[in-house]
């Protein structure tokens, strides 16, 4: 895996979000993250372009203002 984020790496999106980890480098597009967040048991898996997101640091939270 080769850009800004490594497997296992915490990132939120830039505009705020829920906090996700990061599982890979798209194959298809080495510009797009795999990552996934979680609400209990469920999982939600998304890819965004790296450039949109952050790295956070475990127990960082950022709440997008209301």
């Amino acid at each position: 895996m080769s850009g800004k984020f490594q497997a296992g790496d915490l990132v939120q999106l830039k505009s705020g979000g829920p906090i996700m980890e990061v599982m890979a480098y798209s194959a298809a597009d080495p510009n797009m993250v795999e990552c996934f967040w979680k609400i209990k048991e469920r999982i939600f898996p998304e890819k965004y372009h790296e450039d949109k997101l952050v790295k956070r640091e475990a127990g960082e939270i950022k709440i997008a203002s209301l």
